[in-house]
């Protein structure tokens, strides 16, 4: 799956970036030459096929906890800015679903959205990053909150 190969690719990048690193502030050295590029074209991707969300929403969260998960104190708060911003976007997603504005109506589709099931699932990475155990990631997710709220109230209460 193309999704893991750059997840992978970009995890030994910085493993082989530690490792090339004697002395200095490694993480900052390493996160400085860090290509966000597999990441920022998995955000437009997951984005622009919003509508099929119920596809990709399994394997987009479990790379960004991977990612929220790294040793690199910048990519956790990143991974955790662009799952908020995935998460806006699929709030208003859901908002069109409901409108019957999206054209796919598959089994897997239906299921996805299925009642409130479909909140608990795309909120788990923010549970995940929450019991994580980094305290960054924690201030990260309360500095986030508010804005998934406002654009989730908002768009429900029109």
């Amino acid at each position: 799956m193309a999704l893991g190969e750059v997840t992978l690719s970009m995890l030994e990048n910085l493993a082989g970036g530690a490792q090339a690193q004697r002395g200095g502030n490694t993480e900052i050295q390493n996160f400085d030459k860090l290509n966000m590029f597999g990441l920022i074209r998995m955000l437009e991707t997951t984005i622009i096929n919003v509508d099929r969300v119920h596809i990709l929403w399994d394997a987009v969260s479990a790379h960004i906890d991977c990612l929220a998960n790294s040793k690199f104190v910048q990519l956790r708060s990143l991974a955790i800015d662009a799952i908020t911003c995935l998460i806006n976007n699929i709030f208003l997603a859901h908002e069109k679903a409901e409108a019957g504005e999206m054209q796919s109506r598959s089994d897997s589709y239906r299921q996805f959205w299925h009642k409130n099931a479909w909140q608990t699932r795309v909120l788990s990475p923010l549970l995940n990053a929450l019991s994580s155990g980094h305290t960054e990631c924690v201030r990260t997710v309360m500095h986030n909150l508010p804005n998934i709220l406002e654009v989730s109230f908002c768009r429900s209460h029109r």
